[in-house]
């Protein structure tokens, strides 16, 4: 059964060039299925369908539009992918290196790869709650 529920998505990127927060709030849905929930939601720059399906130990991010990608993220893992979109395909990398899950939400600490080297650090914050 799906539920409508209000996310918030904040990122915070740090690059050698400095650090940057960005704050997103989206309309969606969310599913539960075999333990794992399922959220979906449109972002509108770029314009793609994001699903993320956060299971009790992992969160796999697949977005699909102007962007094409599938990012993977699991405390110690490496997770190869390719990043489409409008200016070419980029192979990249994340290295999570903490992942806490709770009722209504996740906060992940990951590195970008960019041909094994380090682009940008991230502290990614999802959480959500049922729309009234």
């Amino acid at each position: 059964m799906k539920q409508a529920v209000r996310i918030t998505v904040t990122n915070c990127q740090t690059t050698p060039e400095g650090s940057q927060t960005t704050r997103h709030r989206f309309e969606g849905h969310a599913s539960w299925r075999a333990g794992r929930l399922l959220l979906t939601y449109r972002e509108a720059a770029p314009a793609c369908l994001t699903h993320l399906l956060a299971g009790p130990d992992s969160v796999d991010l697949r977005r699909s539009g102007e962007v094409e990608s599938r990012m993977v993220l699991a405390e110690g893992l490496r997770h190869d992918f390719a990043y489409r979109h409008a200016l070419g395909t980029f192979d990249l990398s994340v290295v999570t290196h903490s992942l806490h899950l709770s009722e209504g939400g996740f906060t992940a600490e990951y590195d970008l790869l960019s041909g094994g080297c380090r682009v940008a650090s991230h502290r990614l914050s999802v959480r959500w709650e049922a729309a009234e």
